[in-house]
């Protein structure tokens, strides 16, 4: 009799904990999707980050001499930037700098996005103090199809409403929150939470990515940010595919009033491109939101030396007149 008792008691307890696990671990999962949801009420705020690429060939036309050697700075690099960004009006200005493999110091690249304007300064094509111009307004009507002016606006909460719905679809078990809090820039404390992509959950998490890929394209065309045309067209053609390979993770950071303040990516990928060749890259990033929804800070000012971005477009296919 006391061993049936003993037994049952086992049982008891590691039904509960199986319970509780679950329930934490949805918990988790909630709590993330909360606060990716949460983005949307972002109006202003001030940025900051860092990213490690290591990328593979694969990417450009090895045939576009041009374009392969702009990406090369890039293709493996340490890039870091600052800036702050309003929703209404649109404005937007950050410092990104470049540093590439084996380089001792980095390159300033200073954008401004002011009166539907982007504004953008590159150390290796401008002269000082010179800047190329994008009008955006016209861009978009100029575009194959229709894009409407508020798709800059629409960016981020598209990206946001991406994120959550593939964040919703994977499996409750694979989050986990930190047991020690996480410390924010401005002193205070937050909560951690993580998913972890391993050996035992790589089939499983790109099954669900790919089930979702269709899902980015309309979202881009019905906010705007696309296209009808441009956004069925790479729907269509889906030329390029790529995995999530082991290990990669992804942290977020979230405060007492819900907003995501911190995220943490680590993604290992492999591209296969349309002639079945298969490279891989991978990204470590990292990027922190300060001072939401407070009076932004912008410092830049329009410049006054500004040429066409056009003429960009003209170096990079030259047969474009």
């Amino acid at each position: 009799m006391l061993k049936k008792w003993l037994s049952l008691v086992l049982v008891t307890v590691l039904m509960s904990s199986l319970l509780i696990a679950c329930t934490d671990n949805k918990a988790t999962q909630t709590a993330v999707l909360q606060g990716i949801a949460k983005q949307s009420e972002m109006k202003s705020y001030a940025f900051e980050g860092s990213a490690d690429i290591k990328l593979g060939d694969g990417l450009v036309p090895s045939t576009d001499l041009v374009t392969q050697t702009f990406f090369n700075v890039f293709k493996e690099s340490t890039i870091k930037w600052n800036g702050v960004t309003n929703y209404d009006p649109v404005a937007f200005e950050a410092d990104i700098n470049v540093t590439p493999k084996g380089g001792t110091e980095g390159f300033n690249i200073p954008v401004l996005i002011k009166d539907n304007k982007l504004y953008f300064h590159m150390p290796a094509i401008n002269k000082e103090n010179q800047f190329y111009s994008i009008d955006l307004a016209a861009a978009g009507s100029q575009a194959s199809g229709t894009v409407k002016p508020e798709g800059l606006k629409n960016a981020t909460s598209v990206f946001s409403s991406f994120v959550k719905s593939i964040t919703s679809a994977v499996d409750p078990k694979y989050f986990q929150e930190e047991k020690e809090a996480a410390k924010l820039k401005d002193g205070s404390s937050a909560k951690a939470y993580t998913i972890e992509i391993n050996d035992k959950n790589e089939k499983a998490i790109n099954d669900m990515l790919n089930s979702k890929s269709g899902e980015l394209y309309d979202s881009l065309k019905t906010s705007g940010i696309l296209s009808n045309e441009q956004a069925d067209k790479l729907k269509s053609q889906n030329q390029l595919k790529f995995t999530v390979q082991a290990p990669s993770k992804l942290r977020f950071v979230i405060d007492d009033k819900g907003f995501i303040r911190e995220q943490t990516t680590e993604l290992n990928l492999a591209f296969t491109g349309a002639d079945g060749a298969v490279n891989k890259h991978s990204l470590t990033m990292n990027q922190q939101f300060n001072d939401i929804n407070a009076a932004p800070a912008f410092k830049k000012e329009i410049p006054k030396d500004v040429k066409s971005f056009e003429d960009v477009l003209k170096l990079l296919n030259p047969a474009k007149k």
